[in-house]
């Protein structure tokens, strides 16, 4: 086996094979970033900002299922159909009211909820569980933004991890390669090539990682919210909590914390330790979506995928 451990790259002494493996590592990663944005390619417009959004579909949009339940939440809280029960050492939960909606007052998505939270419970996995069911209910949403070019599709996430994994092959093979030959031929100071494989691992996590939004998704979910910007000045000291589709609105362009300052600060609280909650067990803070999505992240999205990759790194000289 003359042949692998004689040749241009294992002859190749450490400075030099530094720059040539930096070349090669730059060189795919401009590959793999064009491969990934010719997936959005078709999208090159934004749709326009609608004059009533549903919250319902930006609560999807954002974080997933899991913040399309909050705003759910949010709507059978105003409406009086749910209500928060004593505090007990297990925290706050939601309970039933008096007032029973009939079928026609309530949304799917809202009959969902109210079954799931009608009778009081502190179970940690609650809103995790609730939002799993939501995820089928919330299919028309999916469906219509990854329509848009808002939200990334399976087959794109897939592209996406394909795409990391052949990079990392190729530039952890030749990293992995210079090494052994370094190590074979006595050499140790393969710092500086370890180092860099761990840059170029991290560039290619953050370039070919599961994503929740398209690069149109996140711009637009931007200029949702800075089109009703002014809507946060309700949920400042001072104001009365915002209602009805105001505050819907709100929940789901911004999620229930933004409601911290208000009289609603119970709900907020709850949200946050239920983000918390669901994140410990899932290992990310990913919302409950297909692409979290997702899901938004959701759903459980979020998450990686093309782990570790070569870098350039500086071997030895060779001898």
């Amino acid at each position: 086996m003359d042949w692998f451990n004689d040749n241009f790259i294992a002859n190749m002494q450490g400075p030099d094979f530094l720059w040539f493996f930096g070349l090669c590592s730059i060189a795919t990663l401009v590959y793999c970033a064009r491969r990934i944005n010719r997936l959005y390619s078709g999208f090159s417009t934004l749709p326009r900002i609608p004059e009533k959004p549903s919250p319902y579909e930006i609560a999807y949009l954002r974080g997933g299922a899991r913040e399309v339940l909050w705003v759910a939440l949010l709507s059978l809280y105003q409406s009086g159909y749910l209500t928060l029960a004593p505090a007990t050492l297990r925290g706050r939960v939601f309970t039933a009211t008096e007032k029973i909606p009939s079928p026609t007052e309530l949304n799917s998505i809202e009959r969902s909820v109210y079954s799931d939270f009608a009778s009081p419970t502190s179970s940690p996995n609650l809103y995790l569980n609730s939002a799993m069911r939501l995820e089928v209910l919330c299919h028309e949403f999916k469906t219509s933004l990854q329509a848009k070019g808002l939200l990334v599709t399976t087959a794109q996430n897939t592209i996406r991890i394909k795409t990391g994994w052949c990079a990392f092959l190729l530039l952890g093979g030749l990293g992995g390669y210079k090494i052994l030959i370094a190590l074979s031929r006595g050499h140790s100071n393969i710092g500086f090539l370890l180092i860099l494989e761990a840059l170029t691992t991290v560039a290619l996590l953050i370039l070919c990682g599961v994503r929740i939004r398209t690069p149109n998704g996140e711009e637009y979910l931007k200029r949702l919210q800075q089109a009703y910007s002014k809507l946060r000045t309700t949920t400042t000291v001072g104001f009365p909590p915002p209602t009805d589709d105001n505050a819907l609105l709100l929940a789901g362009l911004f999620g229930m914390s933004v409601f911290s300052a208000t009289d609603y600060a119970p709900l907020s609280g709850m949200y946050v330790a239920s983000v918390q909650v669901n994140s410990a067990g899932n290992g990310d803070g990913s919302s409950c979506s297909s692409t979290s999505s997702c899901g938004n992240t959701s759903s459980c999205s979020g998450g990686s995928s093309c782990s570790s990759g070569g870098g350039c790194g500086g071997c030895s000289s060779s001898s």
